[in-house]
Order: structure tokens, then C-alpha cells, then sequence
């Protein structure tokens, strides 16, 4: 093993130690009831594949004090007043979500499996992007089949659902190549 990879595990066990027990729970039953783990999709020309994908794990509250006390335990994040007059502590970084928020929730595990298992699917999304598998076409199809788990009792509706994104991969790979079809436009036309 790398000295970089034990040093990021010494520091994730350092920030694990660091939470004492009841504000551990305490941030966990919290999260059960007011938290969230999304993704959002961001339609931009400037990218590729026409898309950016936005990771983030959040808690909204109409008061701040229980959200400074989520940030100050995940030493991570920020909090933002929203329009609506409800304050949003937000974990949007790719590495303080690899580094904090998943080690933390796999060691003060989810008490619902419904929350658990759009933990997991957060979880798996984080690591492809860390990864760069979302800047391929293969690995984008991969994470909108996972992202149908985040929230599935959600009633907003998204902007871009999947086939909107879909189309816009396949009108992409249309212009910008006029060869025969590729793998990635092969497994965009399966999905």
C-alpha cells in the first residue's frame, strides 16, 4: 500500500475518533429525518458530454444552530440561507465527501434501509466521479441508473430526466462523429 493511501486512512480514522458517540448518532438520526444525498445534472456546452454532475449531502433546518453543530462534527461543508427562509448546511466537495461523509456514515451507519441503500447508491456515484468514470459515456449511463435510487420517494421533479439526457448523448455522438458507431454510442443506444 501506498504512503498516500495510509495517510488518507490514518486521517479518516483521526476525524473518526475525533466525533464523540452521542454527536455521531445524534448527527445520524438527524440526517434521517431532515437530510438528504443528490445528485443534480447541469446541462453545459462548454463540457464533453454536455453534462455536469453535482454530488452533494445536505441537512436543511428553518434554524441554524443544530446545522453549525452537523458542520462543526463533519469539519466539512458549508451553510447557506435559502429564498424560502430554511437555512442548508451542504457537503458539495467530491473530496469531502470520499474523506468525511462516507467514512463517517459507514461508521454511524443509517438506521433505515431506504436512507442505507440511497447512502450506498451516493456512495458508489462519489466514487466514480473521484474516479473520472462520469466524463465517459459508459460511466454516465452507469450513474443515472444509480442516481433513480437517490430519494426515489421524492416528489420534485427534475429538470432532465434520464432520457433527455440520453438524447442529448446520442445527438452529440451523431455530430461530433460521422464514422461508424463506437462503444460508448453502442451503450448509449442500449440503455
Amino acid at each position: 500500500m501506498s504512503k498516500n493511501a495510509s495517510g488518507a486512512d490514518n486521517q479518516q480514522e483521526r476525524f473518526l475518533k475525533g466525533i464523540p458517540e452521542k454527536l455521531g448518532w445524534f448527527l445520524v438520526g438527524f440526517t434521517e429525518g431532515e437530510g438528504s444525498f443528490n445528485l443534480s445534472i447541469i446541462k453545459r456546452s462548454d463540457y464533453s458530454h454536455r453534462w455536469q454532475l453535482n454530488l452533494s449531502f445536505n441537512i436543511s433546518q428553518k434554524e441554524g444552530t443544530l446545522l453549525n453543530l452537523s458542520k462543526d462534527i463533519m469539519q466539512c461543508g458549508s451553510i447557506r440561507a435559502r429564498k424560502d427562509g430554511v437555512y442548508a448546511y451542504e457537503v458539495r466537495g467530491i473530496n469531502d465527501i470520499i474523506e468525511k461523509v462516507i467514512p463517517f456514515f459507514n461508521h454511524f451507519r443509517l438506521f433505515s434501509q431506504g436512507k442505507r441503500k440511497t447512502f450506498e447508491a451516493f456512495s458508489e456515484i462519489a466514487v466514480m466521479m473521484k474516479n473520472g468514470e462520469h466524463l465517459k459515456v459508459d460511466g454516465l449511463i452507469k450513474i443515472l441508473k444509480l442516481r433513480k435510487l437517490l430519494n426515489p420517494k421524492s416528489t420534485r421533479k427534475r429538470k432532465y430526466n434520464d432520457e433527455c439526457i440520453l438524447d442529448l448523448l446520442r445527438k452529440s455522438s451523431e455530430t461530433t462523429r460521422r464514422a461508424p458507431p463506437k462503444a460508448d454510442e453502442d451503450i448509449v443506444q442500449s440503455f
